[in-house]
């Protein structure tokens, strides 16, 4: 148990340093981003209803290697925690990815079809799951700043992904 408990910690910490370096990467580009208990993020242009969904870096390392990407209906409406997105993986479970926002789905990254370890490599640009335009933009306040995410998943309050059934 000792040794299960270490590895999930030094693999939160490598998935914590790559969304660090990620985030300063992509924070010259205006964009606001916004985080899930989940490990879900939001990114969003302020003032604009249309945003990008993804899981984080420290998400996509708790996961493992994804090998498919089942995406949602392209014109379908999604809810802030509904399953949206399910991830297989070769070293663990299948794992449900839940929307961190509502919206009405008006892109899907179908760049994931043929390449699903793009959600592993750069998963807050090329491996975004989808692009929706918000229903509620107020859920936005709901979720967590770069800052909160980062403390949240130092402090060990982190949590796996849902394993679909």
């Amino acid at each position: 148990e000792y040794m299960g408990t270490l590895h999930f910690c030094k693999r939160m910490l490598r998935g914590l340093a790559r969304s660090a370096t990620a985030l300063r990467r992509y924070a010259t580009d205006a964009l606001e981003y916004r985080y899930s208990a989940d490990h879900g993020w939001v990114s969003i242009k302020k003032g604009e209803s249309v945003a990008r969904v993804g899981i984080t870096s420290v998400g996509a390392e708790l996961v493992g290697p994804v090998h498919y990407v089942d995406l949602p209906d392209p014109e379908g409406q999604i809810e802030q925690n509904e399953a949206a997105v399910t991830l297989e993986c070769s070293i663990s479970a299948n794992h449900l990815m839940a929307s961190p926002i509502s919206g009405q789905i008006i892109a899907l990254n179908r760049k994931l079809i043929e390449t699903p370890s793009l959600v592993n490599s750069d998963p807050f640009h090329e491996g975004h799951l989808m692009t929706l335009r918000l229903t509620d933009p107020a859920q936005l306040e709901s979720l967590m700043t770069a800052a909160e995410y980062a403390h949240f998943c130092k402090t060990g309050e982190s949590k796996a992904l849902s394993t679909a059934h």
